[in-house]
């Protein structure tokens, strides 16, 4: 059985796709870690953590954005994270993520072509997110937690299987 060093191949991926967070916004390459079935590259400046995380069992991408406490901190706000699609929500509404290809049959897209196709799409709408603009931040992250909110209420209203 061959072992797949998973780690090295999503930071390989990852470093690639992204690197434009760092050539054109001045993020900082932190790290990339395996946790379980999943894997997740981090990119910093003094405002924002951005990570990529990888669920290698489904093959599904997410980017997160995540706020510093302060400039001078290391420290996240979790409870403030917002995911690149809720973003989008805000910025392009119509624009939607693309985990899948169309055709006769519905295939999973290579992890390269969709980290590339996420890259492309923040590269795209970011901008203003990347550069710090809370204002974007404040909107992105009220409607991730009106949508939640409303799947949350929805799951409430099904009935329990027994």
């Amino acid at each position: 059985m061959v072992k797949v060093d998973y780690n090295s191949f999503f930071e390989k991926l990852t470093t690639k796709a992204f690197q434009f967070l760092i050539q054109d916004y001045g993020y900082v390459y932190r790290d990339t870690q395996t946790f379980g079935f999943g894997a997740s590259s981090v990119f910093e400046n003094n405002i924002i953590q951005v990570e990529v995380s990888w669920d290698i069992r489904d093959n599904y991408i997410d980017v997160i954005f995540v706020p510093r406490v302060s400039s001078k901190s290391k420290e996240i706000i979790r409870k403030d994270e917002i995911y690149l699609e809720y973003l989008l929500r805000v910025v392009a509404p119509d624009v939607k993520l693309k985990h899948k290809v169309d055709g006769d049959i519905l295939e999973e897209l290579p992890t390269e072509l969709t980290l590339m196709h996420f890259s492309d799409t923040l590269k795209k709408y970011g901008k203003e997110l990347l550069q710090g603009d809370m204002f974007i931040w404040k909107k992105a992250l009220e409607k991730q937690r009106q949508i939640v909110g409303k799947i949350l209420e929805a799951r409430k209203q099904i009935p329990p299987q027994k």
